[in-house]
C-alpha cells in the first residue's frame, strides 16, 4: 500500500485498477485484487439482508441520519442503523428461520422490526404497551376524546416539555398489495411551556393542539390556518376492551423517536425505538436470487447436452469494466476504447477541443448524473457537461469538457462517479486518461 497525491485525499473506491481508502494515516491504495466470491448460502442470506436494510436506509434517512447517540449525524449515523439492523435481521433469520427479505435487484420497500433509533434516553417498543389486550402501535391513553400532556409523560417517561417525537410508519400505497408498501415519517415539537392539563391530541377533532407544540418545527402532518396539525391517517384513537388508546392509523409497521438537547452533554440525545410489525415469512427464493448468477452456455456436440438454458437468473458484475464500456474521442480525432481499471492516454489534441467520454452501461446499471466529477489535474474541469444518452435496461452517459490552455505538454483526467449494479452501489469508483495537447 501507498500514499496518495493531494489530488485524490479522501476518496474512496476503485481507480484505475487500483482501490482506495481511508485510514488513521490518511488516504491509501493498494492493487485491486478480485478476492474468491463463492456464492454459499451463507453469503446470500448475508447480502440478502444487507440490501434490504441498505434499501430501508435510503427512504428513512432524513430520520436515521441523526437518530444515534454518539454518531455523528449524516453517514456515520446511517452506517450506524445499517449495522445494527443486519444484525437485527439475521438474528430473527437465526430464530425462526423467516425473515423479510428483498430478492436481489428489487426496487420494493419491506415492512422489518428495524431499529429506527438508539440512544440513552431509554426503550421504546409501541408492542410492549401495557394494555387490557396486546395492541399493536398504541403509544398512551386517551380520556373523554384527548390526550393530555400528562398522559403521554406518564406512558412514556422520557417525554418532557420541549420533547421531539418522531413517528415512523409503513403502509401500502394499495391496500392488500405488498409490492406498494412505503415508509413515512412525521414530527411534532411540544411546547417548552406546556403544563400537564394541556391537551395535545384532541382525537375528536383529529388534530395536534397548536397551544402544545411548536407550529413551525412541524412536518409531515398538514397543518391549519391556526396551526393545529390534522392526525387524520398517520395517529388516531383505538378503542380496546372498553378502554381508548393513542396509536397508530395503520397497523402494517410503526414506531416512536423521543429527541430532546442534553445540555449537560451539549448533545441531542434520543430513546432505542423500534420500528415494530411485519410477518416474517420464508425467504428462500430471496436468498436464493443472491446465489449465482446465470450463465450463458457454449455450444456443446454431446448428446447430454442439448437443454434450452434459463436465462431467468439475476444479473451480478465483479468489476467496473464488466459493467461499464467507454470510449473517448475529440472532434476530427479517432475514437479510443477506454480500460475503466487501468491509466489511459489519448491525443495528442488541440488546446481549446472538446472531449466527449461516453459510458455505456450493461444492463441492469446506471449511474447517478450529480455523482459524475472530473478533476483535469488538481483543478475541476471548466464547462464540464454531463447528460444521459439513453434510457432503460441500457443507460449511456456522454460527459464533455474541453482541454485547458498552460504550458504543460498534457492533463491528467481524473473521472470519480458512482455505479448502480443490480448487487449494490459502487461510491466513488473512477477511472484515469492522460490527455496529450498540442500548445495553440
Amino acid at each position: 500500500m501507498a500514499k496518495v497525491g493531494f489530488w485524490l485525499r479522501g476518496a474512496r473506491g476503485k481507480l484505475a485498477g487500483s482501490v482506495l481508502a481511508n485510514s488513521p494515516q490518511g488516504t491509501i491504495v493498494r492493487e485491486n485484487k478480485t478476492p474468491a466470491n463463492p456464492k454459499t448460502h451463507a453469503q446470500a442470506l448475508q447480502r440478502a439482508i444487507f440490501a434490504t436494510v441498505t434499501k430501508s436506509a435510503v427512504d428513512l434517512a432524513a430520520v436515521i441520519e441523526s437518530a444515534f447517540d454518539g454518531k455523528k449525524n449524516g453517514a456515520e449515523s446511517r452506517r450506524e442503523f445499517v449495522k445494527l439492523n443486519v444484525a437485527q435481521l439475521r438474528k430473527v433469520y437465526n430464530e425462526d428461520g423467516e425473515a423479510i427479505l428483498l430478492p436481489k435487484g428489487s426496487t420494493n420497500q419491506v415492512p422489518n422490526n428495524l431499529i429506527i433509533s438508539n440512544g440513552s434516553l431509554g426503550k421504546i417498543s409501541l408492542t410492549d404497551f401495557e394494555s387490557p389486550v396486546s395492541h399493536f402501535g398504541c403509544f398512551a391513553d386517551v380520556t373523554d376524546d384527548v390526550t393530555t400532556f400528562a398522559q403521554l409523560k406518564a406512558a412514556l417517561p422520557q417525554i418532557k416539555a420541549g420533547s421531539q417525537l418522531t413517528f415512523v410508519w409503513g403502509a401500502n400505497v394499495v391496500s392488500g398489495d405488498d409490492s406498494t408498501f412505503q415508509w413515512h415519517y412525521a414530527r411534532i415539537v411540544l411546547n417548552p411551556t406546556i403544563h400537564d392539563v394541556d391537551v395535545v391530541f384532541d382525537w375528536a377533532s383529529e388534530q395536534i393542539n397548536a397551544s402544545a407544540i411548536v407550529t413551525d418545527k412541524t412536518e409531515g402532518f398538514i397543518v391549519d390556518e391556526l396551526g393545529n396539525a390534522t392526525t387524520t391517517g398517520i395517529i388516531r384513537s383505538w378503542n380496546i376492551s372498553e378502554s381508548d388508546y393513542a396509536g397508530f392509523d395503520n397497523r402494517e409497521c410503526c414506531g416512536l423517536i423521543i429527541s430532546e438537547y442534553d445540555t449537560d452533554r451539549g448533545d441531542w440525545i434520543h430513546t432505542q425505538s423500534i420500528a415494530n410489525g411485519g410477518d416474517p415469512f420464508d425467504p428462500s427464493e430471496a436468498i436464493a436470487s443472491y446465489m449465482s448468477a446465470a450463465k450463458v452456455p457454449g455450444s456443446s456436440d454431446y448428446y447430454t447436452e442439448q437443454a434450452e438454458p434459463d436465462y431467468e437468473g439475476d444479473l451480478s458484475y465483479d468489476s467496473l469494466n464488466e459493467a461499464i464500456s467507454g470510449s473517448i474521442r475529440s472532434a476530427g480525432y479517432a475514437a479510443k476504447t477506454l480500460n475503466l481499471e487501468s491509466s489511459n492516454s489519448y491525443g495528442p489534441i488541440p488546446e481549446g477541443n472538446y472531449v466527449d467520454i461516453q459510458l455505456n452501461c450493461a444492463q441492469g446499471v446506471s449511474i447517478p448524473l450529480n455523482s459524475i466529477t472530473v478533476l483535469l489535474g488538481e483543478t475541476a474541469a471548466a464547462s464540464l457537461q454531463v447528460r444521459k444518452l439513453s434510457f432503460g435496461a441500457n443507460n449511456a452517459y456522454l460527459i464533455s469538457f474541453p482541454v485547458p490552455f498552460g504550458t504543460a505538454q498534457s492533463v491528467q483526467a481524473n473521472i470519480t462517479l458512482d455505479v448502480n449494479v443490480p448487487q449494490g452501489t459502487w461510491e466513488n469508483s473512477g477511472f484515469r486518461v492522460s490527455i496529450a495537447k498540442v500548445q495553440g
